[in-house]
């Protein structure tokens, strides 16, 4: 199993932790960094896929990086078994990208077997990003 989803981080909240200065002045525009993030359900992971700032995450750019970064490496790391998990995200349910899984993913859960709003099912919500964000 595969799974992945996007988070997006405040690129001003990283850092240190113990950090307890208080900002005044004119409402600022953080920098936002969005990555997609990849793992297996053994632990695997593909390396991190950073998103140009003002890059937007939509099916054709989704089906880009499942197709140049996320197939590949899954089919490096698990040859033809495995299948993909990802959450509803619109770019994740569009009739484009459910369509290219279906012609080019070995195995997937297409989107009327996904429960919706549902984060026990989303190993990224529970589970990975929080860790993620932890170490930013």
């Amino acid at each position: 199993m595969v799974t992945m989803d996007t988070g997006f981080y405040i690129a001003e909240a990283c850092g240190d932790a113990d950090d307890t200065t208080v900002h005044y002045g004119k409402e600022r525009h953080f920098a936002n960094l969005q990555v997609i993030a990849v793992v297996g359900s053994d632990g695997q992971k593909c390396d991190l896929i950073f998103l140009e700032d003002g890059q937007r995450l939509n099916s054709f750019t989704y089906v880009e990086f499942l197709r140049r970064k996320v197939f590949p490496w899954a089919r490096a790391t698990y040859g033809e078994s495995w299948w993909l998990q990802h959450d509803g995200a619109s770019c994740h349910t569009s009739k484009f990208t459910q369509q290219f899984l279906r012609t080019e993913a070995p195995g997937f859960f297409p989107k009327e077997a996904w429960p919706p709003h549902s984060p026990d099912a989303a190993p990224m919500d529970y589970a990975i990003f929080g860790r993620l964000k932890s170490s930013l």
